[in-house]
């Protein structure tokens, strides 16, 4: 495995702005709708407004009046069962342990913040880089934990991520290339939970995947499936986001045969993917587990 030499002590700044979000719901109910957007900005959003405009209106691309109506919209009562999650699993306490489970694995050259936030359909794990922040960024947005159970797995995988730089707009090369080294990173941290959760997949979903990957290398290399197709839950031929356990295997023969040093250090990503596709040496054919 790779590790970044340790040249400084690296932070690992923890931004819990749901805690914020919590305190804005008292008396919420009682409010009038613009009292409710000012309280909501005043209250959290402008806690970290350079982080909320980006995440709201660039990334997710809300327009001020459709995220406003969002906020005249929110019944407290929606988060009541969160609210008892956050208080017995503390969010904060399962990002701390997990940071120290991955630094084993990688170590940073530079800080990183972790944003804990609840949002509008926000992403459950996000790795990015925000305009006028100096540090990389990972966003996990609570609002649809019914548990913590994942929280791991999420921020595990988001680590992954920085072990390349952040690039927007991937192609379905790159998006393989990308997914498949946080996945594999996230399974060597995380020994202890099953390889569907890993991939945040259903059981049944990624025995059918093993069926189908010699079909889905084939498409691939015929450039007969889109990265939405593989990646989304829009194509009914192949189980939900049948690219995440493709883009594991890919990850996972190259490592094996290879190393870690000689993934990361790859130039031409497509032919990489491609080659590997049609390889017949490698074992994804015919193991997953």
């Amino acid at each position: 495995m790779v590790c970044s030499l340790k040249k400084r002590l690296i932070m690992f700044i923890i931004h819990p702005l749901y805690l914020d979000f919590f305190s804005v719901l008292d008396d919420w109910n009682a409010l009038s709708p613009e009292d409710k957007i000012n309280k909501y900005y005043s209250g959290y959003f402008n806690k970290e407004k350079t982080f909320f405009q980006y995440l709201f209106f660039e990334y997710m691309n809300f327009t001020a009046d459709s995220f406003h109506d969002r906020i005249i919209m929110i019944k407290p009562e929606d988060y009541s069962n969160l609210i008892s999650v956050c208080k017995i699993n503390s969010p904060e306490r399962i990002i701390k342990e997990t940071i120290s489970l991955c630094q084993k694995y990688f170590y940073p050259e530079n800080d990183i913040e972790i944003y804990l936030i609840i949002g509008f359909f926000s992403p459950d794990g996000l790795n990015t880089k925000i305009k006028g922040k100096k540090n990389r960024v990972i966003v996990i947005g609570l609002e649809r934990y019914q548990d913590m159970s994942m929280l791991e797995i999420v921020l595990a995988h988001e680590y992954g991520h920085l072990l390349l730089k952040p690039k927007t707009n991937m192609n379905i090369w790159e998006k393989i290339h990308r997914e498949g080294i946080a996945f594999l990173f996230s399974s060597l941290v995380l020994t202890n939970r099953p390889l569907h959760k890993i991939l945040f997949i259903d059981r049944n979903s990624l025995y059918e995947v093993q069926s189908k990957i010699a079909e889905l290398k084939v498409l691939l290399v015929k450039k007969e499936i889109s990265l939405n197709d593989l990646f989304r839950m829009t194509w009914k031929q192949f189980p939900d986001r049948a690219g995440n356990p493709l883009s594991y295997l890919y990850a996972r023969d190259l490592y094996q045969a290879n190393g870690f040093d000689y993934i990361l250090a790859i130039k031409d990503i497509r032919k990489s993917v491609i080659n590997w596709c049609m390889d017949k040496k490698n074992s994804s054919d015919n193991c997953l587990f």
